[in-house]
């Protein structure tokens, strides 16, 4: 996988799992079935224990929380070849250096570092290490840690970075969203940026995406009132779906910047342009005796009238056919 392919085509969207299977890996299945149908490029799980990320002794609520929503390392090759097998994208977030060895044998495409994560330093460069494109979360980082992060990784020879602006509020006002960071990372950076989403409704996504985001991370869900840290601001299936088709109408109306007369447009623009006046054959040369002025934008336009003259054609064209650049042979 390749984050330039992904800058330089549409939007990539991951749907994040995350801890939303309610350790039912059955569950699991289902919601990557709910994620490929929805149109999503990726399905994200994290890979995490609990012992690792908080002692028992000193703080047992954040213990068993997240105890009660640990991933079973065991699943990951079943749900890696669950979701190949529904032609979705597979991987994870992972949270320390052995998650990152199961992912890498895993054969993942990409690996996700957590905002969380992003000043273990020696992990971050671990993970770089193999070469595998990373997508960083931003939200717990000021732009120093930032900064580090991405020489940390740049130095271990890993150039594939996507940064994600996030806000790591659950849900996120709009009032916090800030998504002008989207600009001012890609500036800085000179890396393909993203957004991990998790405010409630589209607004931010649209507006991401409208900004240069270049990946979309949300949270789904198969019931928001289903228990759990992570399922009440999740997209149930038919929001997600809407969320998506939003996402890809929002890159319609951006367009490619190119300016110019829409196509749809030009066959009724009262404007003139340049068309055959007969029947022409490919190699003929162009000249008064074929080329005709009409009014009708689709054709060259008719300033360029006389410095056509003397080319050949590249193509057989019809009478009252629009001559197009594409049809001469400058050669």
């Amino acid at each position: 996988m390749s984050f330039k392919k992904i800058k330089n085509k549409r939007v990539f969207v991951i749907a994040e799992i995350g801890s939303n299977f309610d350790q039912d890996i059955n569950k699991a299945f289902k919601l990557i079935d709910v994620a490929k149908t929805c149109g999503a490029d990726a399905v994200k799980f994290q890979l995490f224990k609990a012992n690792k990320m908080y002692e028992k002794k000193k703080n047992p609520t954040a213990y068993n929380i997240f105890k009660s929503i640990e991933l079973n390392p065991k699943w990951l090759p079943k749900l890696k070849k669950y979701a190949e097998k529904k032609k979705i994208i597979f991987f994870a977030s992972a949270f320390d250096k052995e998650s990152i060895k199961m992912l890498v044998s895993l054969k993942v495409g990409i690996i996700k570092i957590a905002s969380s994560e992003i000043t273990k330093l020696h992990e971050l460069g671990y993970a770089a290490s193999f070469k595998i494109p990373l997508i960083i979360s931003v939200g717990m980082a000021d732009l120093a840690d930032i900064s580090e992060a991405v020489e940390i990784c740049k130095n271990s020879g890993n150039k594939q970075i996507c940064i994600l602006h996030s806000s790591s509020l659950y849900p996120t006002l709009p009032v916090d969203v800030n998504m002008s960071n989207i600009i001012k990372l890609s500036k800085i950076f000179n890396l393909p940026v993203g957004y991990s989403d998790h405010t409630l409704g589209n607004t931010a996504a649209i507006s991401a995406v409208s900004l240069g985001a270049t990946v979309i991370e949300k949270h789904i869900t198969l019931d928001k009132k289903s228990k759990g840290p992570d399922h009440f601001y999740a997209a149930e299936p038919n929001e997600f779906k809407k969320y998506i088709k939003d996402i890809r109408e929002t890159e319609y109306i951006l367009g490619d910047g190119t300016i110019g007369i829409n196509t749809k447009v030009k066959k009724n623009a009262r404007r003139k342009s340049i068309f055959i006046s007969k029947n022409i054959k490919k190699n003929e040369i162009l000249s008064k005796n074929n080329l005709v002025i009409k009014s009708d934008s689709r054709g060259i336009e008719i300033r360029f009238l006389s410095s056509l003259y003397g080319y050949k054609l590249k193509d057989t064209l019809k009478k009252n056919s629009p001559l197009m650049w594409k049809n001469i042979n400058f050669q």
